[in-house]
């Protein structure tokens, strides 16, 4: 379905494009067309999908977590830190889908994201894994 969807949107989407995308993100589309959506949206790093996209990050389903995670780290806007943090600290989540989650967070670059991260790397009970990662994320960021 990814084809069918991609094919019906321009190489640079009008207002009522993106419009239709946001609105297969958020309604109860199937899950093919909902990942469509949000790979396109975020291909087009349009800010008027930030929020519906972010809105993704706590779907049920790991597929469309993880599509919107990736669509908020090719947009790279400030809006998305809260739902990026948010999968980075929950326990619960996938850890492939914490790990996306984190270099999202290194991409965009903004003040407010060095704190939880900071938390997060001192956080002796977190998962080794996202620890080293984290760290290594703060290492580069230093580095700019």
């Amino acid at each position: 379905m990814y084809a069918g969807i991609k094919e019906q949107v321009s190489q640079m989407p009008t207002t009522d494009e993106i419009y239709r995308l946001i609105g297969i993100v958020r309604e109860g589309s199937p899950i093919r067309d909902r990942i469509a959506a949000l790979k396109i949206l975020g291909s087009h790093r349009d800010p008027r999908a930030v929020i519906p996209i972010a809105e993704c990050c706590r779907d049920e389903d790991m597929d469309i977590r993880r599509s919107a995670i990736r669509a908020l780290h090719q947009i790279r806007s400030v809006r998305s830190v809260p739902a990026l943090t948010d999968r980075l600290k929950d326990r619960n989540e996938n850890i492939a889908i914490r790990k996306e989650a984190a270099a999202a967070l290194a991409d965009i670059r903004a003040y407010n994201v060095l704190e939880p991260l900071i938390e997060l790397s001192l956080d002796t009970t977190e998962d080794p894994e996202i620890r080293a990662l984290v760290a290594l994320i703060l290492g580069r960021s230093a580095g700019k």
